[in-house]
């Protein structure tokens, strides 16, 4: 877009008062703010949040992440547990995990993650995984799994 300006030139003292105007054409870009790599890359994690991992008053409790893909090659994923310690947050669990093509992939944690306030990170967002979790208490009398908790690929957040 452009559009034609009439500038005023004040006249130099030493000009004795002449004052011309002169036309400039001026042309208008409008900015839009470009993404950058380095700002794609800051946060593109897939979360759950935090959310309470209940205790299991004498049996088993486990956590269950599942990393299911839907690409035609391999991918690699990071996954991070992290649990709230007054108020920051601790790494509990990072791996870098290749998930096969068309395959499924899980991590069990069973150490640590009983009565705690946890967070499940999924990243890179831009892959063909869909994450999901579960907590499950296992009955030790008849090894019987029960699901206490189940954070489906709805309940993870892109961040």
């Amino acid at each position: 877009m452009s559009s034609i300006q009439n500038w005023a030139i004040p006249a130099h003292p030493l000009q004795g008062g002449d004052r011309r105007v002169r036309r400039r054409k001026v042309s208008r870009v409008r900015a839009r703010p470009q993404q950058t790599q380095v700002t794609r890359q800051v946060r593109q994690v897939w979360s759950t949040g935090l959310f309470q991992v209940p205790s299991g008053e004498g049996n088993a409790i486990e956590v269950e992440i599942f990393l299911s893909s839907f690409s035609n090659q391999p991918e690699n994923v990071r996954v991070t547990v992290n649990r709230q310690s007054n108020t920051n947050l601790e790494p509990i669990f990072f791996q870098t995990l290749q998930v096969p093509a068309g395959g499924v992939r899980n991590v069990t944690l069973s150490e640590g993650v009983e009565g705690e306030t946890i967070e499940i990170n999924i990243s890179p967002v831009d892959t063909a995984i869909v994450p999901s979790a579960g907590v499950v208490q296992t009955f030790l009398a008849d090894g019987a799994t029960v699901t206490l908790v189940w954070k489906s690929p709805g309940d993870f957040v892109r961040l």
